[in-house]
């Protein structure tokens, strides 16, 4: 199952979901149309996220072979691609024999102010078509952020329904709390390049946050931590928490922190959990002095810690 709640609201949302679970801390915020075709050998899983810089935006994408140069060209118009940005690539064994190449860089000098960027990831050896994205969207009436968790490759009901209202602009950024695809490390790592294909439809012209669940805890988070680096090198790296597993970046009237829920129970490392304190106590101080200017702050994670000793399929009784 799935479950896509989005908001466009100004107090702190609780979600309890059946079955699955997940707390989000949500506040208000803004899409850009969608279609990728295809070329040859070309770039997949397409994924922009914010830096929490204004004038930046992440990409990542993945390659099936060993291409390891790593380039990004975008423009204000889809015949004049007039900026390169050169980036960085990880070989990753996602399973048995199974093989793909890591890729992001990061896009810079977007402006303050809503603009409209068409861009193309790849290399000399094989690009992708050219996709879109709007810088600093800006809605009147406020953006709203698609929130939900739990969202896998099979059960995906709500895919068609989140490209529909993308199209619509009915949304202008993703946060995916936690489990993804069911699960992406299943089927030797296929179900996770799979979903995170299908949902490139989305996260190609919008920026698609997470934040791990407890499905993605398999080998110490590593399918989460390798697929989703860029999360680390775009607003872990500016909110100094130097990690995917959690961060904050600033959009708009709010200041979003996005936590590791899952340190409690699945933790490998004895200063996960005081490491991740420290960081949020630091971020929340800093967070706090800019109430003037950024007056919100809303948080968001997979789940609750009694979640994971509470059967949830039994609400009838």
């Amino acid at each position: 199952w799935s479950l896509v709640p989005a908001f466009s609201i100004s107090t702190l949302v609780t979600v309890d979901v059946n079955m699955r679970d997940f707390i989000v801390a949500v506040m208000l915020l803004g899409v850009v149309a969608v279609g990728v075709s295809a070329t040859a050998a070309p770039p997949t899983q397409v994924h922009l996220y914010l830096t929490g810089v204004q004038d930046e935006m992440m990409v990542s994408y993945v390659t099936q072979d060993t291409v390891t140069d790593t380039q990004v060209r975008y423009g204000k118009s889809a015949t004049s691609l007039t900026s390169t940005v050169s980036g960085t690539s990880e070989s990753f064994e996602a399973g048995v024999g199974h093989t793909i190449m890591l890729h992001e860089a990061k896009m810079t000098g977007l402006g303050t102010t809503p603009t409209q960027w068409f861009y193309q990831v790849g290399s000399s050896q094989q690009w992708s078509a050219v996709m879109n994205f709007t810088a600093n969207i800006a809605v009147e009436g406020g953006n709203t952020y698609a929130v939900y968790a739990d969202f896998g490759l099979v059960n995906d009901v709500s895919l068609d329904a989140l490209k529909d209202e993308l199209d619509s602009g009915s949304y202008q950024t993703v946060i995916h709390a936690g489990d993804f695809a069911y699960d992406l490390h299943s089927n030797n790592g296929v179900t996770g390049d799979d979903f995170l294909e299908d949902i490139s439809t989305i996260s190609s012209h919008i920026p698609y946050m997470g934040v791990p669940g407890n499905h993605e805890e398999q080998n110490n988070f590593t399918q989460y931590d390798h697929r989703f680096n860029a999360l680390m090198t775009g607003a872990g790296t500016t909110s100094a928490s130097g990690t995917p597993r959690w961060y904050s970046f600033d959009e708009g009237l709010i200041h979003w922190v996005g936590i590791d829920t899952e340190v409690y129970r699945y933790s490998h490392s004895a200063g996960q959990i005081e490491r991740q304190l420290n960081w949020l106590k630091a971020d929340l101080a800093k967070a706090n002095e800019n109430r003037k200017n950024v007056p919100w702050i809303a948080m968001y994670g997979h789940k609750a810690w009694w979640m994971d000793n509470t059967n949830f399929t039994g609400f009838g009784d």
